[in-house]
């Protein structure tokens, strides 16, 4: 079961993991908006802003699916990894672009690439 796996190696470990991937990429994305604009997190970009809350509003597990995709993993691949079904991954991935009002897989990486360093 997928429940003893590591996030780091393409598997999962439990809400821990989950946790600090979010804690990671919100960082990250702080971090970098600080950097490139000389502005605070306060300060962000309304893109930002609206990145930081489609991405509060995932589950643990579209999370994990957004990672695969962000990383350039296919369908097939993420399913194997999270021991799901494809048809499942691709609902996850409809969910997810619901979520961040985006028509396609590659407007959606181009969003979560854009919002990390």
């Amino acid at each position: 079961m997928a429940s003893n796996r590591n996030v780091g190696d393409g598997s999962l470990q439990g809400a821990d993991n989950i946790n600090y991937m979010r804690q990671s990429m919100r960082t990250t994305t702080s971090v970098t908006n600080k950097t490139n604009t000389g502005k605070k997190p306060s300060q962000m970009s309304a893109e930002q802003k609206k990145f930081d809350q489609c991405f509060a509003l995932l589950s643990p597990r579209e999370l994990l699916v957004l990672q695969g995709i962000s990383e350039g993993k296919t369908t097939t691949m993420i399913a194997e990894q999270l021991d799901i079904g494809e048809l499942t991954i691709e609902t996850y991935k409809h969910l997810i672009m619901l979520k961040f009002d985006v028509g396609s897989t590659a407007e959606l990486t181009h969003i979560v690439v854009d919002a990390l360093p």
